[in-house]
């Protein structure tokens, strides 16, 4: 998957950034995240971004409410928030091989089930080269 060799685990930290600052640099590509764990040896893995290709959309910070009690018209005495924990609210990505006709292949795409609609509405052609995804001819 990388044409990078995998560095040695005691290898320094710094050493490790280096061979692999390439894959940081890339928009919308894998990112190489470096830790060190308890006993300092440099360890690294490989993180996909939950963003739609097509349409940009990402993970929103939302909320969670508690409730508790039974509402008035329901003939309850209304309904209590007891607590309000925060939480993420992730896109519906999937990940498909969309066939563009004017290129005669296939383009692998990680894009919400929305963007996917929006492929088989205008064409699969000019949504992703509006997006960027493939050169506009």
């Amino acid at each position: 998957m990388l044409n990078a060799e995998i560095p040695a685990r005691n290898a320094p930290l710094a050493a490790v950034a280096a061979n692999f600052a390439f894959l940081q640099k890339e928009n919308g590509c894998p990112k190489l995240i470096l830790t060190t764990g308890r006993s300092g040896i440099a360890s690294q893995s490989l993180i996909m971004s939950r963003k739609c290709s097509i349409t940009g959309a990402k993970p929103v910070r939302g909320s969670k409410i508690h409730r508790r009690g039974l509402a008035k018209k329901k003939g309850g005495i209304g309904m209590h928030v007891t607590a309000v924990t925060a939480r993420f609210f992730q896109p519906n990505l999937k990940t498909k091989r969309v066939w563009v006709p004017e290129l005669k292949k296939f383009v692998t795409v990680k894009a919400t089930a929305r963007a996917f609609k929006t492929v088989s509405k205008n064409g699969a052609f000019r949504t992703l080269s509006e997006a960027g995804l493939i050169a506009k001819a």
